[in-house]
């Protein structure tokens, strides 16, 4: 990716994501899109090589990468519901009662 483009996914996915989610968190988001990816045969363990692996295949078009790293970001705001919902959410007070 060129300096500004990379530079442009990064200030409005990538860091975004990171203020979103700790570091356990973001470890956790990114075992359950192996999982997606992988099923049954994702580790805990491979986080690291298994999205390697994923970027390997994505490494010759920049729109691409983009796209994961945009798709992350994404994944990561449903991911922050799940783990800290709102408390006004309409299915929580029904679920309540």
């Amino acid at each position: 990716m060129p300096p500004s483009r990379g530079q442009r996914v990064y200030d409005e996915h990538w860091m975004p994501m990171q203020r979103l989610l700790d570091a356990k968190a973001i470890e956790q988001l990114m075992y359950l899109i192996l999982a997606l990816q992988e099923g049954e045969g994702a580790q805990d363990n491979a986080i690291y090589t298994g999205h390697q692996q994923l970027l390997t295949g994505l490494a010759d078009d920049e729109g691409q990468v983009e796209g994961y790293v945009r798709n992350l970001h994404r994944r990561a705001q449903h991911l922050r519901l799940i783990l800290d919902p709102p408390g006004d959410l309409p299915l929580a007070s029904t679920c309540a009662s």
